[in-house]
C-alpha cells in the first residue's frame, strides 16, 4: 500500500477507528522490523528507520489521549517520507494494509 492509497484509507475512519488502526499499525511494524534481523551486520538502518516510525506512531496515540491535535495526514506523511529515506517501503506498506481492518 502506498502513501495515497493509506491516506484515502484511513481518512474514511473515524476517530476511534484511526485509534484503532494506527495501534494496530505500530504491532504490525514490530513483526515487519524482523525482516531486518538477518541484515543487523549488513545495514542497521533498517532498524533505525522501524524504531524512528514506532516512535512517531506511539507520540500520535499519546497526543489522541490529550487535548493535543496531531492531524492523522502529517504523521502517515512523515512515516513515508521515514520510510522511503531508510529503505523500508515495503515493509511500511505492508504494516499499514494489515493495521486497516478492511483491507486485511
Amino acid at each position: 500500500m502506498n502513501r495515497e492509497q493509506a491516506l484515502d484509507a484511513i481518512r474514511q475512519k473515524n476517530g476511534p477507528e484511526q485509534f484503532d488502526c494506527v495501534l494496530h499499525l505500530g504491532a504490525a511494524l514490530t513483526i515487519a522490523a524482523r525482516d531486518a534481523y538477518p541484515q543487523l551486520h549488513a545495514n542497521i538502518e533498517h532498524l533505525v528507520g522501524f524504531n524512528e516510525m514506532q516512535h512517531r506512531i506511539f507520540g500520535w496515540l499519546q497526543h489522541q489521549q490529550g487535548a493535543n491535535n496531531y492531524p492523522i495526514e502529517e504523521m502517515l506523511n512523515g512515516l513515508f517520507t521515514m520510510a522511503a529515506h531508510y529503505g523500508i517501503e515495503g515493509a511500511l506498506g505492508w504494516a499499514v494494509t494489515k493495521s486497516l481492518p478492511s483491507q486485511s
